[in-house]
């Protein structure tokens, strides 16, 4: 796969290490006999997956012409007791100034560039596709293992997401 619209040349070889550990743990996942050593390699493939994908969707993201915002309140004050929200009794009542600021780059995740890419260059079947491994990667921390399944099939998709964003990102990064 060709990664020379990465311009960062370590975090290039640290893609292209990530996928190349995909790859061999796929096969031998595919090749495993092992029940759990297959879900488990499954599991680790979806997360090095989706870190893949989130990297290269930075890529994309550190380049673009607008960016991504949080909203941020500064100097609240609390409004006199006799103010009262209409539904909400056991609260207090403020004023603030709110501002948006650009987010930094450590607060923006996998979902955030998704639905920010959304209308700039995925297809809608694409954000669903990379939605439902975002779900499926958030599902399979260790306290959490066993509400969904990882498979195969699951495997295949991921691999097939990273192919078609590889292939497609680089119309949309300036070397």
């Amino acid at each position: 796969m060709d990664l020379e619209f990465i311009t960062d040349t370590k975090l290039r070889n640290r893609i292209g290490d990530a996928i190349t550990y995909i790859l061999v743990l796929d096969t031998q996942a595919r090749g495993s006999k092992e029940k759990v050593f297959q879900t488990e390699t499954c599991r680790v493939i979806i997360l090095y997956a989706h870190s893949v994908i989130e990297a290269l969707l930075h890529e994309v993201y550190e380049q673009a012409d607008d960016c991504l915002y949080r909203t941020d309140y500064k100097d609240p004050s609390v409004l006199n007791k006799n103010f009262t929200h209409r539904t909400i009794r056991d609260a207090e009542l403020v004023v603030a100034v709110r501002k948006k600021i650009p987010k930094k780059d450590h607060e923006i995740g996998f979902h955030d560039l998704v639905t920010f890419f959304e209308k700039k260059m995925l297809k809608k079947e694409t954000v669903a596709r990379m939605l439902k491994l975002n779900g499926l990667r958030n599902s399979l921390h260790l306290k959490k293992l066993g509400s969904v399944a990882c498979t195969i099939n699951d495997v295949d998709e991921a691999l097939q997401l990273i192919e078609l964003t590889i292939k497609n990102i680089p119309r949309f990064v300036s070397k």
